[in-house]
């Protein structure tokens, strides 16, 4: 009987300190990711800068010839 919950205790210890490991490197991927999204961010922001100014462009031309307010 003894024996028994002794393995689990050693079982519930052990997977305790699995979900602790686990935590704290989903901590430090946390610390880092911030940085590396903004930078994706920046990496992408011509490109969405010209698609932005294109729609707009398209937008305006659309006024122009249709006279229609997109």
């Amino acid at each position: 009987m003894r024996q028994q919950q002794n393995k689990n205790l050693l079982k519930q210890q052990q997977q305790q300190q699995q979900q602790q490991e686990t935590q704290q490197q989903q901590k430090q991927q946390q610390q880092q990711h911030p940085m590396r999204m903004l930078l994706q961010l920046l990496q992408r922001l011509p490109q969405q800068l010209q698609e932005a100014v294109a729609a707009a462009a398209a937008a305006e031309a659309g006024e122009k010839t249709l006279g229609v307010r997109v």
